[in-house]
């Protein structure tokens, strides 16, 4: 059984290798990752650790075509990807680097222990049974201190009508 935990995370940073589902490779996003790993020695100095100098985190960053952080498009096939580490917002993209800002949210989330499709079904199957509505685009999230494990993060609001 899932265990789906609730947080709040304010806005954040991550700096890394762009790409979108208009690109008809299917392997597209772990290419994307490859590119970022075989070239993350040259922004290594700019990612976000704590104060043992660990790495805040890796993320797949995802966003609509509108790149206003809503969910992906077309039963969320379709929309942009971003393979990055976390980074101090006022970080500059260096040349060849692309930032976005994740606007802050309410998360649903839960460590993929399984398929990822299953977690990410079984996470909208989530968020209807708490009264819930995704409020903005999924983001992976791969843990530096859990071995690299990966999260899906389900940004997330009171449907409008449950609203006092």
């Amino acid at each position: 059984m899932m265990e789906f935990l609730r947080c709040t995370m304010s806005a954040f940073a991550v700096l890394g290798k762009e790409d979108s589902t208009q690109n008809t490779n299917k392997d597209w996003i772990q290419r994307l990752w490859k590119d970022f790993n075989e070239h993350s020695a040259e922004i290594s100095q700019l990612a976000l650790r704590d104060e043992q100098g660990n790495l805040a985190g890796f993320w797949g960053a995802m966003t609509n075509f509108d790149r206003t952080f809503q969910p992906w498009g077309n039963h969320l096939t379709e929309g942009y990807y971003l393979a990055g580490v976390q980074v101090p917002i006022e970080t500059e993209a260096p040349e060849g680097w692309t930032k976005w800002i994740i606007p802050a949210f309410d998360y649903l989330y839960v460590p993929v222990e399984s398929d990822p499709s299953e977690v990410l079904r079984a996470g909208l199957d989530e968020i209807k049974k708490q009264g819930l509505t995704l409020a903005g685009a999924i983001q992976e999230f791969y843990c530096p201190q859990k071995n690299g494990e990966m999260f899906l993060f389900f940004p997330v609001c009171l449907m409008s009508n449950q609203r006092s």
